[in-house]
């Protein structure tokens, strides 16, 4: 059995709301270019320990804890009779422009534990973007060498 935390970000920090017993978390690591982060699900053999999650859903952030690590909740189901799931992910979607007027859409890894989204944003995005130039530019480098295989420069 694991016993999954709940908690809500308060004004300064967090705060318990609620332990899942008997959850049991399936939750993978996943890349943002390269840095891994936690993302999936939490099933629940009892629907009616969502209440204490339904009751602030709307109104605050909540966040699960997996072995030690704070995972944003970003929704939940409940199946009358058959229990419940708790979607997690440490990820959010950002828009991040590239040279010559394009853009995609990145996923930035929220830090554990929760930190105000004005302390890591910025810092985060950049990241992505320096990690996206640098495998870019190590893919040009592999390239040049395979389709030269006498040397050269660039």
């Amino acid at each position: 059995m694991i016993d999954v935390e709940i908690v809500i970000e308060t004004p300064g920090g967090v705060e318990h709301l609620t332990t899942l017993t008997g959850a049991r978390p399936e939750v993978g690591t996943y890349w943002s270019e390269t840095k891994p982060y936690l993302a999936g699900r939490i099933l629940l053999g009892d629907c009616t320990q969502l209440a204490p999650l339904a009751s602030v859903f709307h109104a605050r952030t909540i966040w699960a804890v997996l072995s030690g690590t704070y995972v944003r909740v970003h929704g939940f189901e409940h199946a009358p009779g058959s229990g419940g799931q708790v979607f997690v992910d440490q990820s959010t979607q950002a828009d991040l422009l590239i040279p010559g007027g394009g853009h995609v859409v990145v996923s930035l890894v929220e830090p554990s534990p929760p930190t105000p989204v004005s302390q890591w944003w910025q810092a985060e995005l950049e990241r992505v973007r320096r990690d996206r130039e640098a495998m870019r530019d190590m893919a040009r480098t592999i390239d040049h060498f395979l389709t030269h295989p006498e040397g050269g420069t660039r």
